[in-house]
């Protein structure tokens, strides 16, 4: 049995830039062998005004052991380039602001695995969001996550949006 519980909260510092946090409780028991511990995940964004671009660090797993084994510590940085197509839009529900119809942001992000590189990796991708209801993603690993590698490869995902409500379906080779 295996147990994963967390909780987390992000907040705007400053008018570009963001931070989250999330705590979680991680708990195993193999057989006769039982373990527990806590880790924390941390990150920033930042977003350069008017541009499009966007910048992200996030530190995982810090804390913590299971059994003898440390949790995998991992750094992620990550960068982001949204623009918007057309000049169509429609106006929000919640304001008289004109929202535009169409966006499509391309990404890149890389893990560092700090305790363990086998952990390393590097993705890009875009997404593709219409009226901010329908989305649709692809990416690519450019590198396996340790022995399996079957998770290297092409990622595909298209959702729906209701409210503050997302369904997706996500496919991996």
């Amino acid at each position: 049995m295996a147990l994963n519980v967390s909780g987390g909260f992000g907040t705007i510092l400053m008018k570009n830039l963001k931070v989250g946090a999330t705590v979680k409780f991680l708990m195993q028991n193999i057989q006769t062998t039982s373990s527990a511990t806590v880790a924390f995940d941390g990150g920033l964004i930042y977003s350069i005004p008017k541009s499009g671009f966007s910048f992200a660090v996030i530190m995982n797993n810090l804390g913590g052991t299971l059994d003898t084994d440390s949790l995998p510590l991992q750094l992620t940085l990550g960068a982001a380039f949204k623009t918007i197509l057309g000049q169509e839009s429609s106006k929000s529900k919640s304001s008289s602001t004109a929202i535009p119809k169409h966006y499509l942001t391309h990404s890149t992000d890389g893990d560092l695995g700090l305790n363990d590189s086998s952990l390393s990796n590097y993705r890009v991708g875009a997404e593709y969001w219409y009226n901010q209801q329908i989305a649709a993603r692809v990416g690519y690993r450019l590198a396996p996550y340790r022995d399996l590698a079957g998770v290297r490869g092409f990622a595909c995902r298209v959702g729906i949006r209701f409210q503050k409500w997302d369904v997706s379906y996500a496919l991996t080779t």
